[in-house]
């Protein structure tokens, strides 16, 4: 992964969520005085609503959370691609570690001061 890439999740996560969580957060103000007039208009609530998610049970007791928002959603997101990136660098580490030294099949003869 470049850095390129790494500062792009960076920037989702410090600023591009929370600017789309305010855009919603004033979205529902907006929404809410043309309910007066139109009681159909909701869209803000329905995307806060489709937020919500209910883990697997696996998820629900790592995380501690019985229902998953998408703050929590975004961090879980990062913490699998680190714990990943972590154990593909773990398991390239211990193999450069295990894999022995190539054993040459070819003899080398020494002619004077060149090696044949």
């Amino acid at each position: 992964m470049g850095w390129g890439r790494i500062a792009a999740c960076v920037g989702w996560r410090v600023w591009y969520h929370p600017l789309l969580k305010a855009a919603v957060g004033h979205g529902t103000v907006i929404e809410d005085e043309v309910k007066k007039s139109l009681p159909q208009a909701g869209m803000t609530a329905a995307i806060t609503a489709g937020s919500t998610h209910r883990p697997a049970a696996v998820i629900r007791f790592v995380s501690r959370k019985s229902e998953m928002h998408s703050d929590d959603k975004l961090t879980r997101f990062y913490q699998v691609g680190a714990a990943a990136l972590l154990l593909a660098v773990i398991a390239l580490q211990v193999g450069v570690l295990l894999r022995a030294p190539a054993k040459s099949s070819r003899r080398s003869v020494t002619c004077g001061s060149v090696v044949v």
